[in-house]
């Protein structure tokens, strides 16, 4: 699937990750930026975004790890809900 991120600048993303351990989840938000290597052969595409604290949001994401999926829009109360709900901690950036 290939997809051109650069036209979704300015749309905020809600980011989420459980745990390799299954204790936490990690919720963060952000606003994209921009998006490149559309049009490459490979599975090369990426998403550039900004978030409000990134030296925490980069400290948070050492423990959950680097491939942090993402939907449109912000459901960051949503998930830390569903996270509370669920007995796990909830580190929100």
């Amino acid at each position: 699937m290939r997809y051109d991120f650069k036209k979704d600048a300015g749309e905020n993303i809600t980011i989420f990750r459980i745990s390799p351990d299954c204790t936490k989840v990690f919720v963060g938000k952000g606003t994209i930026v921009a998006g490149g290597d559309y049009d490459l052969d490979n599975c090369n595409g990426y998403v550039v975004y900004r978030v409000a604290d990134q030296e925490k949001f980069y400290q948070a994401q050492l423990y959950f790890g680097n491939h942090l999926p993402f939907v449109y829009g912000d459901y960051t109360k949503e998930l830390e809900m569903l996270g509370e709900s669920l007995g796990l901690e909830v580190v929100s950036v």
